[in-house]
């Protein structure tokens, strides 16, 4: 026994006396491949020093004094600090050794790197001297309680390298950022996209561990990207690097956060790439988003949406009696007392309509008359408007004089007054407004030289002028295509705007593309009764035309009398089950979101009862493309039908065509015609891609299908 301990001891002071070597002489040595293996057996062995050297330390604490203890307890103990010692030498070696691989800053890993050393000397030293001296009894118990503390130290430190700062305090020290603001002034990157990557991410890729050169503790080293290239492209998101890796199954390799590390929720997963879609704006506001999309629906149940507001919310009978084709009032949030009204049609604005809303004054805090005919003598019925916050009159027939009356909106924060014939004189009148945070000015004729006087009169207030083109050619914005229902049952009217004067609008049916010359002129509306996808450009004399905007438009003009799915979606893409697949609501972009449901390795059967003999001419199957997220297009889409489900023909085998790149993300739909001869069932087997393409980053996979609607016509 005793030739064994001296063999560990000769080991402990071997492997002490190369470790304090290589510390000293770390900056001229690498590490083959070999010894990286070695280093990465750190985290393993690790925990053996720490159990062994707390249990000796508590062991001595708690004993008699070493002079009256039995041979036995002072012979168990020694063992405990010989194997301690011993392999805290090994742990912290195989740390040097990982340490050389890089990725790791400065800071923590420093702290932590000599931690372990000392570690392992004090504890080598102590086992060797420690009857060599005549310590008093204090003494000797307060130096194990002193090596608890070295390693609770360094154990600390690792812990920030591996999980980020102050991960042990985090549960009793909450981030400011999960402050609980008003959903008005949640800001998407501040307050949903950061609190995720401080969570999820930056464990990994912080200053002090930077994996894969990549940090994500602000927007500047996040823009900056690693060494595998940025996270995002914001002209092809859907290829994002980020966005792959976390959709990545967590058995691969590359998935992040990697298996074994707190994963993304879905809802997680839905607001990184709903933010990465927008754009990956570090400064925007959640409010700002599009009420139909996932970012503003989550905002809306993370925060508190009535928290800025203590006005009694408007009778809903009243509100839904002010709404029209051409005003609509809504609530700025889910639950909130504050509404938002916007105007859309010029050649229907009567000023009564303005009066009208004076019996939800004190409710509504967004009002946009952007392009109404509005006059100065209409801006007075706004002035008892006392909460109102937002005001757009862009491109309207206000002036210096209508401005007096807004002089009184004690509330207003930003005033919209682009296109219009205001003045600087006639703007320096809305002094006495301390709560203006924001005007647009653009295309107003007030010059460069007006604005900087501004600035001096309103130092509090950020002016937004527009952009100097002093000749330059730019290209216009793109138009906007009104409304969210992409499937409709009834013929209907569609809608395209555009915020500049002067702007011609043509569009196509064809799915070409829309040119200056010979495609249709929009006027008021683009009358559709049947599947559809209309492509929209902008142009006008001096500009280059503005980006094409398409959006399709399906009818669904029978309604089943029931629907069955005879093979369930896989649990996390379950949406609303038989519902979703005939509730006109389409899917967004992203499959989190609700509308969608996704098959994987089996097929998706939909077993549809028309309920009486009606003729059907044709059935589309609308579906979502996300290559790079392994959502393909369906494999095939085989129809059967018949009067009972027992003695159903198979109609048509249809097989679709498979992409040879990554496609864009979008939705994708599959129209077929149908038998003209009467039945009652249509039964629909939608197969999945079994193994993603040779060209495919996860060649060989199994591919998902997902279906948010089936359209009967």
């Amino acid at each position: 026994m005793s030739k064994l301990r001296g063999l560990i001891s000769n080991g402990s002071f071997f492997v002490c006396c190369l470790l304090a070597f290589l510390l000293v002489f770390e900056n001229s040595f690498t590490t083959p491949a070999w010894l990286q293996v070695i280093g990465r057996m750190h985290p393993l062995l690790l925990h053996f020093p720490i159990a062994l050297l707390v249990v000796y330390a508590l062991l001595v604490f708690l004993s008699k004094t070493p002079a009256e203890s039995p041979a036995d307890e002072s012979l168990r103990a020694d063992d405990l600090l010989l194997l301690g010692s011993f392999t805290a030498a090994l742990s912290a070696l195989m740390g040097l050794l990982l340490s050389k691989e890089g990725g790791y800053a400065e800071g923590s890993l420093t702290w932590h790197k000599w931690g372990g050393a000392l570690v392992a000397f004090s504890s080598y030293g102590w086992y060797t001297f420690r009857k060599k001296t005549n310590l008093q009894p204090m003494l000797s118990k307060g130096i194990p309680v002193g090596m608890l503390v070295l390693i609770t130290f360094a154990g600390h430190q690792g812990a920030n390298i591996t999980h980020g700062d102050n991960f042990v305090l985090a549960p009793i020290t909450p981030d400011a950022s999960f402050e609980d603001v008003p959903f008005a002034e949640a800001v998407i990157y501040d307050h949903m996209v950061q609190p995720i990557l401080k969570e999820k991410c930056m464990g990994c890729h912080n200053s002090r561990k930077a994996k894969g050169e990549l940090v994500m503790e602000s927007p500047e080293t996040i823009l900056a990207g690693g060494k595998n290239g940025l996270l995002w492209d914001s002209l092809n998101y859907e290829a994002s690097l980020l966005l792959k890796r976390i959709h990545l199954p967590e058995s691969v390799e590359e998935h992040m956060p990697p298996e074994g590390k707190n994963q993304l929720t879905d809802e997680e997963k839905e607001v990184l790439e709903a933010w990465i879609a927008a754009g990956a704006p570090f400064d925007a506001l959640a409010v700002e988003t599009a009420p139909d999309q996932p970012l503003y629906q989550i905002a809306q149940a993370k925060f508190n949406a009535t928290k800025s507001y203590d006005f009694e919310a408007a009778d809903p009978v009243l509100v839904e009696s002010l709404n029209s084709n051409y005003r609509i009032i809504s609530p700025i949030a889910l639950n909130s007392p504050a509404l938002t009204v916007s105007f859309f049609s010029s050649e229907a604005f009567e000023p009564a309509q303005l009066k009208e809303l004076d019996k939800i004054r004190t409710q509504v805090v967004e009002l946009s008359l952007n392009k109404i005919p509005v006059k100065d003598e209409d801006l007075a019925l706004l002035a008892a408007f006392e909460n109102l916050k937002k005001l757009h009159l862009n491109f309207t027939n206000v002036s210096d004089k209508g401005l007096s009356s807004l002089a009184k909106l004690s509330n207003l924060r930003e005033l919209s007054l682009s296109g219009t014939a205001v003045t600087a004189a006639g703007v320096s009148e809305l002094r006495p407004l301390s709560t203006l945070q924001k005007i647009f000015i653009w295309n107003t004729g007030i010059d460069a030289g007006q604005v900087a006087e501004l600035k001096e009169v309103f130092p509090n207030v950020s002016f937004e002028s527009g952009f100097d083109d002093k000749g330059a050619v730019i290209q216009l914005s793109a138009p906007v295509i009104v409304g969210n229902d992409a499937f409709f049952t009834d013929p209907i009217s569609v809608k395209v705007k555009h915020y500049l004067n002067g702007v011609t609008l043509r569009y196509t049916l064809d799915e070409s593309a829309p040119d200056s010359i010979s495609s249709p002129i929009y006027e008021d509306g683009i009358p559709l009764d049947g599947n559809a996808t209309i492509n929209v450009k902008a142009f006008k004399d001096g500009w280059y035309s503005s980006e094409m905007v398409s959006k399709s438009f399906l009818r669904s003009s029978i309604t089943p009398g029931s629907v069955s799915l005879l093979t369930p979606p896989n649990p996390k893409y379950k949406g609303k089950l038989e519902q979703a697949l005939f509730d006109h609501i389409k899917g967004t972009n992203i499959h989190t979101d609700g509308n969608w449901l996704g098959y994987q390795g089996e097929p998706m059967d939909v077993q549809i009862m028309l309920g009486e003999e009606i003729p059907q001419k044709s059935i589309t199957v609308s579906c979502l493309n996300n290559t790079g997220g392994w959502i393909m297009p369906p494999a095939s889409i085989d129809i059967w039908y018949g009067d009972h489900e027992k003695n159903l023909k198979l109609w048509k085998k249809n097989k679709v065509d498979q992409p040879t790149k990554n496609l864009p993300v979008g939705p994708a739909f599959y129209t077929f015609d149908l038998p003209k001869e009467k039945y009652k069932m249509l039964k629909i087997h939608i197969m999945p891609v079994t193994k993603l393409p040779a060209w495919h980053d996860a060649k060989g996979n199994p591919g998902w299908v997902f279906v948010d609607e089936v359209l009967l016509n």
